[in-house]
């Protein structure tokens, strides 16, 4: 069969005895003649990951035998050697999707953010969440979703299409989440930290189709936590996943133009000590800002308050620049902006 660049649309077997294959459906002309059942793959992201272990392993046999009758003489000739270590090597090595995915999201979007001296948004208390959940956990299926679908999107696959792998583990997650909060149990972080996935999942389906993103895992992690039935915070990834609701929460109101109610701000800032935090100076001030910005949408031509009203808000937002300009000092080093002229100057790092 001749290599188009491309993975064959043929059927298993003809597949299998690299022969052409006409590709019809619901069985080829080959197994019709052979009365045969005729299977066709699932879906063209198997095809592209199809096992060759047997085809490489013939190739290499003919090589070794070609070799052999070169050089008669050998003493141990090369078809004794792979005869000798055969045992110790499989012949099927495992095609496992899942894990291939996980290791993908974990080594690019997840390890880096976890070894970072600041944590940057929920991704950075991932990591210990996810080794310390059980098999039941909902954050299982939840993060499959998001590794498996970051996974097609970088190879060039629509994630969007019917054949895609993640939207199984999507509706695993839902399913996980809702029996979860229907049953008695505590409302761990894995919980949240899985509402938040199945919404990055959401998004990277909305970036990819062209669409808006809804939010109703968002809603949903809000409402959660207002009425989670736990201890007051106390573990050490438990205020970096509520700090990522509250984030997630506060940008989904600011791009909806949305109030945000002012008990957010207490959100997991209760155990913090009397220092400031750039993370929590910086999403105060972002409540501050989506309020003001509804205020000001609510302003009317017609009422005689007008001025004052506009007046009161220059002056709200003026008090906001300060703060941000206030920030600016308890800023770590490696947030501030830097200025690029040419391509020599872009850091290393």
């Amino acid at each position: 069969m001749v290599n188009t660049g491309k993975p064959s649309g043929g059927c298993e077997l003809c597949r299998k005895r690299r022969v052409k294959c006409d590709e019809r459906k619901p069985a080829c002309a080959y197994c019709q003649k052979k009365q045969i059942t005729c299977h066709y793959p699932k879906s063209q992201f198997e095809v592209a990951w199809r096992d060759q272990n047997q085809v490489a392993s013939k190739a290499v046999q003919r090589r070794l035998n070609a070799r052999d009758k070169a050089n008669p003489d050998t003493d141990c000739s090369s078809r004794e050697l792979v005869k000798r270590h055969s045992s110790d090597v499989p012949r099927v090595l495992p095609q496992n999707h899942e894990n291939y995915a996980q290791a993908f999201f974990f080594n690019y979007y997840v390890v880096p953010l976890a070894l970072s001296s600041h944590e940057r948004g929920f991704l950075g208390c991932l990591l210990p969440v996810w080794t310390r959940a059980i098999p039941s956990s909902p954050l299982r299926p939840a993060v499959n979703a998001v590794a498996q679908t970051l996974l097609e999107a970088w190879s060039f696959s629509d994630p969007n299409s019917s054949q895609s792998l993640a939207r199984p583990y999507y509706l695993q997650g839902i399913l996980a989440v809702r029996r979860h909060l229907e049953s008695a149990e505590d409302v761990d972080d894995d919980v949240l930290l899985a509402m938040l996935m199945l919404d990055m999942y959401d998004r990277i389906q909305a970036f990819c189709g062209g669409r808006p993103h809804e939010s109703p895992h968002v809603k949903g992690c809000v409402a959660t936590i207002e009425n989670r039935r736990r201890l007051p915070v106390s573990s050490r990834t438990s205020p970096g996943t509520l700090l990522g609701v509250r984030n997630r929460f506060v940008d989904d109101a600011l791009n909806k133009k949305e109030p945000v109610p002012s008990h957010v701000l207490t959100w997991a800032t209760k155990n913090q000590n009397s220092r400031r935090i750039p993370d929590i100076e910086l999403e105060a001030i972002n409540v501050e800002v989506a309020n003001l910005q509804v205020s000001a949408l609510g302003l009317t031509a017609d009422t005689e308050g007008l001025n004052v009203s506009a007046l009161e808000l220059l002056g709200k937002a003026k008090e906001l620049d300060m703060r941000l300009v206030a920030w600016t000092t308890i800023m770590p080093d490696e947030w501030a902006p830097i200025i690029i002229w040419d391509p020599e100057t872009i850091p290393r790092s």
